[in-house]
């Protein structure tokens, strides 16, 4: 089943009865604020908001690339999800100092989004697919060829768990697999 965007995995998830997220690597909120507008749940976006490097690239064109503060990274986000106050939360840390806040199996929807070199999105996706329900959808973003490491890292898991494996139909796809099937 390929999807038309990233976005339509909110529309999954409430197929599918799921009321959590967890946004791990959120920027400027771009994704979680349009993932929001039609997810019914709540979202918890992780982001340590530091240590961005002079230069690197980001692939969404709604970003501002003015900014390399990431301090005014983490306010735009803030803004970006302003209409949603009642049902996120933020989690101001890395994705390994954040996946111990959240019990195994008690997350409906994780996004991964945060570095993409090999060893960060493989440590990522083994640090949060336990804490993804049964009948919950693991997830990320930038499965592209001229990202290979993403790639390499979501085949090899694809693999080892044997999970049917899904994309976006997007210039820059986004992969997805639910726990269980």
């Amino acid at each position: 089943m390929r999807l038309a965007s990233r976005e339509c995995l909110a529309d999954i998830a409430n197929a599918l009865n799921l009321t959590t997220a967890v946004e791990v690597g959120t920027h400027q909120a771009v994704f979680a604020s349009e993932f929001m507008r039609r997810f019914r749940g709540s979202i918890s976006l992780v982001d340590p908001w530091s240590g961005f490097t002079e230069g690197e690239e980001t692939y969404h064109p709604a970003f501002d690339e003015s900014s390399r503060d990431r301090d005014r990274d983490m306010h735009l986000a803030m803004v970006a999800m302003d209409a949603f106050y009642a049902r996120y939360s933020v989690f101001r840390m890395t994705s390994e100092q954040a996946v111990t806040e959240f019990d195994d199996e008690s997350v409906g929807i994780v996004y991964i989004d945060g570095l993409h070199d090999y060893e960060n999105v493989k440590k990522d996706i083994d640090l949060w697919y336990p804490k993804v329900q049964q009948g919950g959808i693991l997830s990320g973003h930038d499965f592209v060829s001229w990202i290979p490491d993403v790639v390499r890292a979501v085949e090899e898991f694809r693999k080892s768990s044997g999970l049917r494996f899904y994309l976006t139909n997007e210039d820059v796809s986004s992969w997805w697999m639910v726990k269980g099937w």
